[in-house]
């Protein structure tokens, strides 16, 4: 028998707002207002969206400033390299056979990992 999962809207809104930043749509730095994406995303009420704005903002993916608005964050250029970095040291000591889909997995957990976290492993 299939499992049912239910999304609630503030989860189905988060992951549409995540796809919307991480593939660029939404350009870093710019605005994201509140009653727009209310409308955009067909949401009457916008309690949902703040709850995705707020986890959007602790993956650091956004930027709220209070009393003034939310953008998308900027892509920090030293992050990306020492996470690149990351990655690629992780994947070469891995071992090569067989294993792509225990390192895609491995990979994926490390890299929620805080950046702090990274670093100590190296």
């Amino acid at each position: 028998m299939a499992q049912i999962v239910r999304v609630t809207a503030s989860e189905e809104i988060y992951q549409t707002l995540r796809e919307e930043i991480l593939s660029l749509r939404f350009k870093p730095g710019e605005e994201l207002n509140l009653q727009q994406l209310s409308v955009q995303l067909q949401v009457s009420r916008s309690p949902p969206v703040r709850d995705a704005l707020m986890r959007l903002s602790s993956d650091n993916l956004v930027d709220i400033y209070p009393q003034k608005g939310t953008r998308v964050s900027l892509i920090n250029l030293k992050q990306v390299e020492e996470e690149r970095f990351f990655c690629v040291k992780v994947s070469k000591t891995m071992p090569s056979r067989n294993s792509s889909t225990k390192r895609v997995r491995i990979i994926s957990r490390l890299w929620k990992l805080p950046l702090k976290n990274k670093q100590r492993m190296q």
